[in-house]
């Protein structure tokens, strides 16, 4: 029979992959945005905008689809245990889960800045 460890590893693990994954997919889009604005690539900047917000959406759905299957295999883990360790990986688990929320939150805002200034250098 595994452990509690063992239980507990596997959903962290993966939750933790696939925030890397969607770190690195965020940091390629504006990494790709900025190239764009300091004229490194020639791409018009409308188009640039389109994929860097595209690229963004991805890493926010690869962020959703981690941190929700994550919030549900950690509680179920821990409603079968009843040690302190387990109480102490619930705070584990409410704090991985809100900071997960943030960099989404921040994801989505930084999207929505970029089509703002889009729009704003429309208008001129």
């Amino acid at each position: 029979m595994s452990s509690f460890t063992d239980k507990e590893w596997f959903p962290e693990s993966l939750y933790t992959n696939w925030l890397a994954d969607s770190l690195v997919l965020m940091t390629a889009s504006l990494l790709f945005y900025h190239m764009v604005q300091s004229e490194s690539l020639n791409i018009d900047y409308r188009i640039a905008a389109g994929f860097a917000v595209c690229l963004i959406l991805c890493s926010i759905g690869i962020g959703l689809v981690s941190l929700y299957p994550y919030y549900q295999r950690m509680s179920h883990v821990l409603h079968y245990e009843t040690s302190e360790q387990a109480r102490k990986e619930n705070i584990y688990k409410v704090t991985y889960t809100i900071f997960g929320a943030i960099i989404l939150f921040i994801q989505a805002c930084i999207a929505l800045f970029i089509i703002r200034g889009v729009i704003i250098r429309k208008k001129k």
